[in-house]
């Protein structure tokens, strides 16, 4: 199961190639948007792509736990974590399905993804909005 291509990352401009300390595994980094903490602070945040995964991390979190790699190591530790990735990955995911109009005002605004879902048991497919981890 591949997330991420690696030229597809490569695409960006000011992508940063880095290695997690802690797993070594390979990450590409590009800036995203600022949040804003409990405190008013306003943090840097940075989408954070690997082989099998993307999300987005906080900017101290890309400053200390990984060490800088030039693009060519990368690509070859990328097609590593592929070759290595399961064919499947199994998730839990939670959604809210239905009639969602008349709630969708009720529901948090930090992330609102649409879905479609087909299970292989079930003939329909379902859609919703994709409620992501608290």
């Amino acid at each position: 199961m591949v997330d991420t291509r690696f030229d597809d990352i490569t695409k960006y401009s000011g992508v940063q190639w880095k290695r997690s300390k802690e797993a070594g595994k390979v990450y590409g980094f590009r800036p995203a948007s600022t949040r804003t903490d409990d405190r008013g602070e306003v943090i840097p945040t940075y989408h954070r792509y690997s082989a099998t995964h993307r999300d987005v991390i906080d900017s101290p979190d890309y400053r200390f736990n990984y060490e800088m790699i030039e693009e060519t190591d990368a690509r070859i530790d990328w097609d590593q974590q592929i070759a290595d990735a399961p064919a499947f990955r199994e998730d839990t995911i939670h959604m809210v399905t239905g009639a969602l109009l008349p709630i969708w005002d009720r529901l948090p605004a930090s992330s609102p993804k649409i879905v479609r879902i087909k299970l292989d048991d079930v003939a329909p497919s379902w859609a919703g909005r994709f409620r992501p981890r608290s």
